[in-house]
């Protein structure tokens, strides 16, 4: 319990002496040498060639995804049977 109450109250410091960051720039702060972030393209912001590209085949996600949707569906289904016969007794 003290050891959160130490924990939150460093935190409340920090943020009272930094700041909120309400947005991440590309710069990294290392004792007073900032570094701009590299990304993949070799650019200094990011650009469209820094996104995730898709790869693997989209057939057995899709599979799986609609595997995962079927059960819910006739569970939900089963569910709902099950009610209104409950209900009509």
């Amino acid at each position: 319990m003290i050891c959160r109450l130490a924990t939150l109250i460093m935190f409340a410091l920090n943020l009272l002496k930094r700041g909120p960051r309400i947005y991440q720039t590309n710069y990294m702060n290392t004792r007073n040498n900032q570094f701009k972030a590299k990304f993949k393209d070799g650019g200094e912001w990011p650009t469209f060639n820094d996104c995730p590209v898709p790869s693997g085949s989209w057939k057995k996600d899709y599979d799986s995804h609609q595997k995962l949707y079927n059960g819910v569906l006739i569970s939900g289904l089963l569910a709902s049977i099950g009610a209104a016969v409950l209900v009509s007794f």
